[in-house]
Formats: C-alpha cells, structure tokens, sequence
C-alpha cells in the first residue's frame, strides 16, 4: 500500500578539484532532515579538504512528486468512481481515470475505428504503467472485460492494488 511520503527530503552536492587538477562532483540525496544532510556534509568536507579544493558545498530540498492513482472500473459505476476519484484528489494524489470507456465507443460517429479503439486503449494501459496504485472499482463483484485487462497488466506490473469492494484472491 502506498504510504504517504514526507513533502521533501535533503540532500547535498559538493563540487572541489582534486590534486591533479580535474573537477569533481560528489552528490548524496535521501535525508530525511537538514540537520542530518549537514552533518553527513560536514562529514565528507572533513575527509575531502585533506586533499583537495573545496569549490563549492550546498544543501538541497528535494520534493517528491505526489503519487499517481489510476481509478478503473466499469462506466456503469461512473458516479461512484467519481467519488473514488475525488477522495484521492484531496488527499493530494494525481488522479488518473480509464480512457474512453469502451461501452460508449458504439456511440460514437461511424469513423471510429479499429485504430481509434486501439489507441484509446493503449492509452488506458499507458495510465495503468505509470500509476503507482490501481484503485478498482468492482461494485457488486461486477469486473468487466477492459477493466479485466488493466487489471492483469497491474498484476503483471506488480502495482499496488486496491479494490472497492474485498474480493478472493
């Protein structure tokens, strides 16, 4: 399950020449405070000073990106995964929906294509790589065909999976 992450984490950089003249850089991310990025820095400028010139030496913010929750499910259970899509929106997530739902393709003007359907569901796949949590919305149990299918690809992808209603696996 995805949890949530800090806004930011530290790190620092260090550029300084070494005695024969080349310019390096020395880079370390992933602190979870400032206080501890600088002490790991004052660490390393302790061991580099002995033997070469300090250029330059700074903390850096790094903020994380927010998580991205792909909501699948059936259109029928459309105000539902609105609903679903809403709750993560608030908490902070990008929120991605299905493509085009299948069932309302027929619906469409005569020109769509086999190509067209193809793309709009490599589209919905695309969204399903990206994500780093499925969000299934199986109301009554009720998993139709393409939401089948993007959820084998999550499956397969080994993503996070969360589903509206308990089922046996």
């Amino acid at each position: 399950m995805i949890e949530n992450k800090p806004s930011c984490y530290y790190g620092y950089v260090v550029k300084y020449m070494n005695t024969n003249g080349q310019i390096l850089e020395e880079t370390m991310k992933g602190f979870d405070t400032q206080e501890y990025a600088e002490l790991n820095l004052s660490r390393l400028l302790n061991d580099l000073k002995a033997e070469n010139e300090i250029i330059d030496a700074r903390i850096h913010n790094y903020y994380h990106l927010p998580s991205m929750v792909c909501v699948i499910g059936s259109s029928r259970f459309k105000d539902i995964i609105r609903s679903v899509q809403d709750n993560y929106t608030y908490k902070g997530y990008i929120v991605l929906d299905n493509a085009y739902p299948t069932d309302r393709l027929a619906k469409l003007p005569k020109e769509v294509t086999k190509e067209h359907i193809f793309r709009l569901k490599s589209l919905g796949a695309f969204k399903v790589r990206i994500s780093d949590l499925i969000y299934v919305v199986n109301q009554d149990g009720y998993i139709g065909e393409d939401t089948a299918e993007k959820l084998l690809l999550a499956k397969t992808l080994n993503k996070d999976i969360l589903y509206l209603e308990k089922i046996d696996e």
